[in-house]
């Protein structure tokens, strides 16, 4: 073999050499950047993906607690395709809805009818949630509109916390304990029998009016309770001015309830003023408050309590996953 014939073959294994490391190169490039966009598009799908449920559980929320709802006091009906939830307080007197102040009733009527509500009209379809609200207040038990948990393969959690306001429990009539004391501003009650001081002088009935319309009464359960010591000789009446009632009931530790006594009172009357009368028959040093609240219909027993009439604010705490 001559020299140049070997040099030749020799250049060309070189050339072949470099073609292939070239395009070994170009391969390995090629991969690493296939694998970067692949990398790149993942997370920009996470991103996208996570954005959008951060949307969607931002508005869902925001149609809750903002807004009363399609119609306006849809808590009172059927649920029907056309029922939009609501959650936000109506003005009754107005007509305007109370943003971020909640209507316990729109808040029992969701609870009993959560999936129809929520999914495909306030959530899409494929979506998971709970729904809480917890008092600022430790002594107060939550209240669980739908009580969820992620399972724990659930990637990722989207929460929104606001807070809002609870309308709860509406005082409907209240006597303080300065009953014992004589009050300038005490009603005059329109039973005779009444006297705001026995022949002795010291006080003995204080009797306050409270008004009442049937609506209300169809859609509110009413109780009396008392805050203090409340002596075993205290009476209780409910009563109106052209049916007046002298016999007075016991009080006890537990909310009284009152719906029966409010009915046949109003009989069929659409509005009505009603009077709660105290006879105290007590002493000054174990004063007491009584009142008459109302409270959306089926409410348990245990949220009867006068602490509900200041609760202060709550929080309202949503949470999405799929």
């Amino acid at each position: 073999m001559r020299i140049k014939d070997f040099k030749d073959e020799n250049v060309g294994q070189v050339l072949s050499l470099d073609l292939m490391l070239g395009f070994v190169l170009i391969t390995v490039i090629v991969g690493i950047s296939a694998d970067a966009m692949d990398i790149a598009s993942y997370k920009m799908q996470d991103y996208s993906s996570r954005t959008s449920m951060e949307r969607v559980t931002t508005d869902a929320a925001d149609i809750l607690i903002k807004s009363s709802g399609s119609p306006a006091n849809w808590e009172k009906y059927s649920i029907g395709q056309a029922t939009v939830p609501g959650l936000a307080k109506r003005d009754f007197q107005t007509g305007r809805t109370v943003p971020n102040t909640l209507s316990i009733q729109k808040i029992f009527k969701l609870r009993e009818n959560y999936d129809n509500l929520i999914y495909g009209q306030i959530l899409p379809y494929g979506f998971n949630s709970s729904m809480m609200l917890y008092s600022s207040n430790d002594s107060f038990t939550p209240i669980s509109i739908m009580n969820n948990t992620p399972p724990a393969d659930v990637y990722e959690v989207t929460v929104v916390n606001r807070t809002v306001i609870l309308d709860f429990m509406r005082l409907k009539v209240i006597i303080y304990n300065n009953m014992h004391k004589g009050n300038a501003s005490i009603e005059k009650c329109p039973n005779p029998d009444h006297k705001p001081y026995n022949s002795s002088g010291k006080p003995e009935w204080h009797c306050s009016h409270f008004n009442m319309t049937g609506e209300e009464l169809n859609s509110s359960d009413f109780y009396l309770i008392t805050r203090g010591d409340v002596s075993s000789s205290a009476r209780w009446v409910i009563d109106k001015a052209d049916k007046q009632n002298n016999t007075g009931n016991s009080f006890n530790h537990n909310p009284i309830l009152v719906n029966d006594k409010i009915t046949e009172l109003m009989g069929n009357n659409t509005k009505s003023v009603l009077w709660l009368h105290i006879i105290t028959s007590g002493t000054p040093e174990n004063s007491y408050d009584c009142y008459i609240v109302s409270v959306p219909r089926r409410t348990t027993s245990d949220m009867v309590d006068i602490k509900y009439l200041d609760s202060g604010p709550w929080f309202f705490v949503l949470r999405v996953w799929r």
